[in-house]
């Protein structure tokens, strides 16, 4: 919650700065991206707070992993840049990770917006896949709460 905070802020100053340039942002976009990511935190958080309880090594392996998303996710490389690999580039765009990124970066685009450029049934997966993580998430968690006492 507190880190939120520290990314609306930098919204905020994103939103400024790129009006001041000419690109007024779409707000629908962004509250809609912002909607997208508490969701996908909620979901990714409660199934790994019951695992990292559990088995504390966990907590170094999704460190590990966390960071291979985000090393896959193109926030400095373009998506555009894997055009010749349509597979390739449709595994990329199935990642929730992948998702919020063009989100917030077609909400500063003129026009554009995640929902509507094609992108509906990465839309679709999107929404799957953190409605299985939050699904899977309360299954850990209701299946490993009489064992918290017992580890903490």
């Amino acid at each position: 919650t507190s880190s939120s905070f520290i990314g609306i802020f930098l919204m905020c100053i994103a939103v400024v700065l790129s009006s001041i340039f000419g690109y007024v942002p779409n707000f629908l976009n962004v509250f809609y991206i912002l909607l997208c990511a508490i969701c996908f935190i909620i979901a990714l958080t409660r199934f790994t707070s019951a695992l990292t309880t559990i088995v504390p090594d966990f907590a170094q392996l999704l460190n590990i992993l966390i960071q291979l998303c985000m090393w896959f996710t193109p926030i400095i490389w373009n998506l555009d840049m894997m055009a010749e690999h349509p597979v390739l580039t449709s595994v990329f765009k199935c990642s929730p990770f992948t998702y919020l990124v063009e989100g917030f970066r077609q909400a500063f685009m003129a026009n554009s917006t995640i929902i509507t450029e094609q992108n509906g049934i990465f839309t679709a997966v999107f929404w799957i896949i953190t409605v299985l993580i939050f699904a899977w998430g309360n299954h850990v968690f209701k299946k490993t709460k009489k064992d918290f006492a017992d580890v903490l």
